[in-house]
């Protein structure tokens, strides 16, 4: 079993240095591709192993747009055309393992999924192309809310039109976005229906294969979301729910403390017992300087701690 991971990093290397490092104790040096925004903060990435490599020419990315779709994508091609794990994992560098290799790496040696990633369709009852088990996230629940999925439908669905704004610092010509609550012309239909979720997720080696090699749809796909907010919450769902043959788990074994819809809190002490209870294989997000780090990396350095039961995410039913 190898597994690969793709990192996304905009901030001072010292935060990705440090869950490189742990990665490569856990792993024993796995391939890592790190699209670093160099735009945003410089980076030596002469201090990494081998092993480390950075996607060249860098993206300028920012949050909820469709940059980070392409950073993803191109660090996913590029671990494939190198490494060709059989599993990879999508982190950023404010993620943090939470449990050891060994026992993720025996965790997916009983999976009979392709990928782990929190989704749902836009409209109840849209079909997917292969398989979706298991419950949806708890973690990330309020997804499913009414104002959520209002929200996404004109996100996705609504035309969007540009009107221009007065913006003062700097002073400006702005714009600001009009979604009116319609749907207007995109990619969707019968299927190829929309889902949505939780950006985080990890796969296969045969569901990377699906998000490397687009087809037409996938093309079209790309061409909707290019100017539309929150693409990076729906691309890949959409992409592989709508795959024939893949079998999606939504337990995507990730942790995080959400305040409401506002996005992930700093993880600290309070949330230790939680974390370890709640068999995730990563958590997110923390603050570099957090000493609740330290916590987390000796207790994955104990050898001896007994594997805590879990519940069968590869059986569940959908």
């Amino acid at each position: 079993m190898t597994v690969g991971f793709v990192i996304l990093s905009h901030r001072p290397g010292d935060q990705l240095s440090r869950l490189i490092a742990v990665l490569d104790r856990e792993y024993s040096k796995p391939p890592i591709v790190c699209h670093h925004d160099f735009g945003q903060a410089p980076l030596d990435t002469s201090q990494f192993g081998s092993n480390v490599r950075f996607v060249e020419p860098h993206l300028s990315t920012r949050w909820g747009k469709f940059t980070l779709v392409e950073a993803v994508l191109a660090g996913i091609e590029l671990l494939y055309r190198d490494a060709d794990p059989d599993w990879f994992f999508l982190l950023s560098a404010q993620d943090f393992p939470v449990m050891s290799g060994r026992r993720v790496m025996a965790a997916l040696e009983e999976l009979s999924c392709d990928a782990l990633i929190d989704l749902r369709p836009l409209d109840p009852g849209a079909k997917p192309g292969g398989e979706i088990t298991g419950p949806e996230s708890e973690v990330v629940s309020f997804y499913s809310d009414v104002w959520n999925r209002s929200m996404k439908r004109r996100f996705y669905l609504s035309p969007q039109y540009w009107l221009p704004k007065l913006r003062l610092r700097p002073l400006r010509i702005g714009r600001v976005t009009y979604r009116p609550d319609r749907e207007g012309s995109h990619p969707y239909g019968p299927g190829f229906q929309c889902f949505y979720g939780d950006m985080w997720f990890g796969a296969n080696r045969r569901a990377a294969e699906v998000l490397i090699r687009p087809s037409e749809k996938h093309r079209a796909l790309k061409r909707h979301l290019r100017n539309r907010t929150f693409s990076d919450e729906t691309y890949w769902h959409t992409v592989l729910a709508n795959a024939p043959g893949l079998r999606l788990c939504r337990d995507h074994r990730r942790f995080a403390r959400w305040a409401g819809n506002t996005g992930p809190e700093a993880l600290g002490e309070r949330d230790l017992d939680a974390i370890f209870a709640s068999n995730a294989f990563f958590a997110r997000k923390f603050e570099a300087d957090s000493p609740v780090l330290d916590r987390i990396e000796k207790r994955l350095a104990s050898s001896d701690r007994p594997l805590r039961d879990g519940p069968e995410t590869s059986t569940a039913d959908a």
